[in-house]
């Protein structure tokens, strides 16, 4: 089996293949609100309240703001606590990778529709009290023509399958 190299190894790693999905986003605002009567406004309203909704059922952090490339500000912004426009860079290892999923499957669902996702280990750096929360949000992303294969080691995303996703679920337990 060939090593995904796309795969992040370090925190640094997974900065950079956040900038893809930033960059994917940022294309979407530029060319929705340049080929269609989208305003930025708008757009902003639609796209960065529906992360928000995602986010405020899994962790305390809400996306502020997409910045400004132009200003030297080509981040995404996040509202912490008391914090405002908190830069992705200074997030924590497991919110970072929460807000890559997250980001990812948005982006991505919208394309391929009719796939099967498979995430390996999704629960890496993420809190055990996250994980269970984070499965259930990812679930509701994948549409009804899709599949999601997860390889975990987690009790969270076990216990998610086993309660509020047991009718949609199978477990395969490759041990032994």
């Amino acid at each position: 089996i060939e090593e995904d190299s796309r795969r992040p190894k370090t925190t640094v790693d997974m900065d950079s293949r956040l900038h893809e999905n930033y960059e994917r986003l940022m294309g979407s605002y530029i060319s929705d609100t340049f080929t269609t009567e989208l305003s930025g406004k708008a757009w902003q309203k639609k796209h960065i309240s529906k992360i928000n909704k995602i986010l405020e059922n899994i962790l305390d952090i809400k996306l502020f703001s997409l910045g400004n490339p132009f200003e030297q500000e080509g981040t995404l912004y996040f509202e912490k606590g008391l914090s405002k426009k908190l830069p992705f860079e200074n997030l924590s290892s497991g919110e970072k990778e929460v807000i890559d999923l997250i980001l990812d499957l948005i982006i991505k669902t919208e394309k391929f529709n009719n796939t099967i996702f498979c995430i390996d280990e999704p629960e890496l750096h993420i809190n055990t009290a996250i994980q269970r929360k984070l499965l259930i949000e990812i679930e509701k992303l994948i549409p009804e023509s899709c599949q999601l294969w997860l390889g975990t080691h987690s009790i969270g995303f076990l216990r998610a399958l086993q309660g509020e996703l047991k009718d949609k679920t199978q477990v395969i337990d490759m041990g032994n």
